[in-house]
């Protein structure tokens, strides 16, 4: 009797367990989900796993590979975490470089550092940047120079991943890798729109100044259209078209671009601020001395992989890419042979990531729920996973990564059960019809079915 009543008290606690994370639940909120109007020519897939064991809980269409939109930067940042090292840090030399001919020149050697300029670190601002150079320059007495910047890429030239679409690579967040980067390879257009809607904008400023010519051919739309201006480089010459609408009834209003050519930007800011003229491409180094003037290391790869994930920095991820396929001999021109490689090392079958970028930008990636999911549980038992997994965002009480493209809604990452058991998962849709806004209200709610 006694033990008869310790197995009916084990099935109920067993039981208990199980109903307070029922997944029977979820079944029947996807099934809800999938004959929703959105979705009427829709294609979804989901893969819910316990972090811990990796063990399915529930999965629909795990197995479809679709496009995964900024998603796929969970993959790039676990897959840097495990080649480079939390601690990874890019390095950009300045050196004193002299000629027989006595000229004192500085020449920049980048090695594909994407923070360089930017604003979202302490140690890697454009004033902090130029002011250790010209302490550098002082504590040498040098007072004087000829000032001819000159980059040294260490890596392939300037690369745009081939399966960017126009529409994207000429605004910021299009922005294109480069072994050489400032301020994300971005610049600001201050525009001034019309009263009513239809009228014509007008470009009052370029920031930073840029002298290349700009075809506007932008139109002021109501007040609440909110940034509809799209950037495209001119196909027939250097320079740029903005098309679109921007809000009326603004003194000002900012739209942020890409810029053709980011290791060209690199050095014209630079020479801007400390001084001197931009070499030519074909300049070479012959009959001279070199010594180190300045090495600027970037903040550690955590630190840039948490805003990475958070603002959905795409050229991070092409940097992280590149820096990755280079520190393992793979192709400069195929990087992302290093990220199928070390998955299919893990377990991951290579056909279910066929990916062509580091960032999700691309339409053409294609990515199934199952192999998100199985990165997501081989994360969680590596010592990296917690600098991981404070880059992902809070939303809707999970810790996640969310994805959006023309048509892709999608989610991926971390929560909790009703029994505090922590769960990964990832929800992809594509080709959906609606608001964005309704149709993530309609994923969450499939989710909560098992946090509830």
């Amino acid at each position: 009797m006694i033990k008869s009543g310790l197995l009916v008290c084990c099935l109920i606690c067993i039981y208990g367990s199980f109903a307070q994370d029922n997944t029977g639940a979820v079944r029947n909120a996807f099934e809800v989900f999938e004959k929703d109007v959105q979705l009427k020519y829709a294609v979804s897939s989901i893969t819910i796993a316990e972090a811990e064991s990796g063990k399915i809980v529930f999965s629909k269409n795990a197995n479809y590979g679709l496009a995964p939109a900024s998603t796929l930067k969970i993959i790039t940042a676990a897959t840097a975490f495990a080649l480079l090292g939390p601690d990874y840090r890019f390095k950009t030399s300045f050196q004193l470089y002299s000629a027989n001919a006595g000229a004192t020149n500085i020449l920049v050697s980048g090695n594909g550092d994407p923070t360089l300029g930017s604003s979202r670190f302490i140690s890697t601002t454009k004033s902090v940047i130029t002011d250790n150079i010209r302490k550098k320059l002082l504590q040498k007495n040098i007072t004087s120079f000829k000032g001819l910047w000159y980059s040294l890429p260490t890596i392939s030239a300037n690369l745009i991943p081939r399966e960017w679409i126009w529409e994207d690579i000429g605004n910021y967040y299009g922005a294109s890798w480069s072994p050489l980067n400032w301020n994300e390879n971005q610049y600001t257009i201050w525009l001034s729109p019309g009263k009513k809607m239809g009228d014509k904008v007008n470009i009052l400023s370029l920031d930073p100044r840029l002298n290349f010519p700009v075809i506007n051919e932008l139109t002021t739309g109501s007040a609440q259209s909110g940034d509809n201006a799209y950037i495209f480089f001119n196909p027939s010459e250097y320079g740029i078209v903005i098309k679109g609408t921007v809000p009326c009834c603004r003194d000002k209003f900012p739209v942020y671009g890409a810029v053709p050519s980011p290791h060209k930007y690199a050095l014209q800011q630079l020479s801007a601020v400390v001084g001197g003229t931009v070499a030519s491409e074909d300049w070479e180094l012959v009959n001279g001395t070199s010594e180190i003037l300045y090495e600027h290391l970037s903040p550690q790869l955590d630190s840039i992989v948490y805003w990475f994930m958070q603002k959905s920095i795409n050229l991070y991820g092409e940097a992280l890419l590149q820096t990755m396929a280079k520190s393992n001999g793979q192709s400069q021109e195929e990087p992302v042979s290093v990220i199928k490689k070390f998955w299919q090392q893990k377990g991951v079958d290579i056909n279910t990531l066929s990916i062509v970028d580091g960032s999700g930008l691309s339409p053409s990636n294609r990515v199934t729920t199952a192999a998100m999911s199985s990165v997501l549980v081989y994360s969680r038992k590596q010592k990296w996973f917690p600098a991981y997994y404070r880059a992902f965002s809070e939303t809707n009480g999970m810790k996640v990564k969310s994805g959006t493209i023309g048509g892709v809604r999608a989610y991926a990452g971390y929560f909790n059960g009703k029994s505090g058991k922590q769960y990964c998962f990832s929800f992809i849709v594509n080709n959906y019809n609606g608001s964005v806004s309704t149709l993530s209200a309609k994923m969450f709610a499939v989710i909560n079915a098992l946090r509830k």
